[in-house]
């Protein structure tokens, strides 16, 4: 990139200290001209893409094939080199997620049949609509009102159709999933009252002791607000999925102050490590998965297309991937293979217990949002 005409004034325009030579000694400004033309904006427009891409495509060659590597750089103050952790992983996981949600799982959804469910057998169907009916009858036997009796009255009935339509001719099937917004109780919700008003009124004629606590109170005053405003179990479950599918990144963000919280504990007579210094390590390491994941994710694709011999590759980046995380605590930590080994193998239990509870906390969070 071709430098700006240097100022003859020696004073710095950013900070006003004294300059010996073309850069501040202080701030590290350029001593030119404040005045920009368009070629030199644009020159440094495209010079600033490339560092970033150079930079970028170097440092995930070091992240995938040199496990720990660059948090054992990062750590001797080797930088400048490489891309910062933090912007690699927004980076990576923004790429990741983005292509993730917009053409991987849009291609799932198409292909699987996802709108309706029409890849059941008339097996589960049949099953679904048992079930259906057991928990109506189940409902009955408790002390209702006369007006609740006559719904759930109707949703019998409605049972008792479809699984005669099932028995009559099992090629049927598709089209009792189909009339779901027709009124087929199929897709249903496991909510059996039409309304907050009715199911606080079944609640006061059944004894204190058999009444719901206030957390089943709250989750069926959600499903009903949540029937009422999608109109179908179906069309409730779909929103839900939804939600809770675009709420994963922020899951493993989440996790990452965690996730360094347990290796600061698996590595606590290591004294020379800091908590920061387990992000950047944890940083590394998720960019890392992200990517593999992310190959392992269009390989499975282009299997299911044509090229099934394609697939194989899928088993080596798997195992892979498991490597990765071993080896990358034996660079990083600098422990020996028996120790380094225990401590994965608990990194990886605590790891995983770690996701389950931010999943499920997620998922309440996803369904209070209905």
């Amino acid at each position: 990139m071709a430098h700006h005409k240097e100022r003859t004034e020696k004073n710095c325009l950013n900070c006003n200290a004294q300059i010996h030579g073309r850069f501040c000694h202080v701030c590290g400004q350029e001593n030119k001209h404040p005045k920009d033309s368009f070629g030199h904006l644009l020159t440094h427009f495209v010079s600033d893409i490339f560092h970033f891409d150079g930079k970028f495509f170097s440092t995930v060659k070091y992240l995938l094939i040199r496990p720990g590597f660059l948090s054992h750089e990062y750590m001797r103050g080797r930088r400048v080199a490489y891309l910062d952790p933090i912007r690699m992983y927004i980076f990576v996981s923004a790429f990741f997620f983005l292509i993730y949600f917009n053409f991987l799982v849009g291609h799932d959804k198409k292909a699987e049949g996802y709108v309706t469910g029409k890849t059941m057998t008339a097996k589960q169907v049949a099953h679904t609509l048992e079930e259906q009916q057991r928990k109506v009858e189940k409902r009955m036997k408790k002390p209702i009102t006369a007006h609740y009796r006559t719904e759930l009255e109707h949703k019998l009935e409605r049972i008792h159709a479809d699984s005669a339509l099932l028995a009559k001719d099992t090629a049927l099937k598709s089209e009792i999933i189909l009339q779901e917004d027709d009124g087929f109780i199929f897709f249903d919700s496991n909510v059996d009252y039409s309304s907050w008003e009715a199911y606080n009124e079944s609640q006061r004629l059944l004894p204190e002791k058999d009444r719901d606590g206030w957390l089943a109170r709250y989750i069926v005053k959600k499903e009903i607000e949540s029937q009422s405003k999608y109109g179908s179990g179906h069309a409730m479950k779909e929103q839900f999925s939804e939600k809770f599918l675009h709420s994963i990144p922020q899951i493993f963000f989440v996790s990452l102050p965690f996730f360094a919280l347990i290796l600061q504990l698996l590595y606590v007579r290591k004294k020379q490590f800091y908590y920061v210094d387990h992000i950047i390590y944890t940083l590394h390491l998720y960019s890392a998965i992200f990517v593999l994941v992310f190959f392992q994710t269009v390989i499975s694709h282009l299997a299911e297309a044509t090229w099934n011999w394609i697939s194989y590759l899928n088993i080596f980046l798997s195992l892979y991937t498991l490597y990765y995380g071993y080896k990358s605590l034996r660079v990083f930590y600098e422990q020996k293979r028996s120790v380094t080994v225990i401590k994965y193998i608990g990194l990886l239990i605590l790891g995983l217990w770690l996701i389950i509870l931010l999943f499920l906390a997620f998922a309440a969070l996803s369904l209070i949002r209905l």
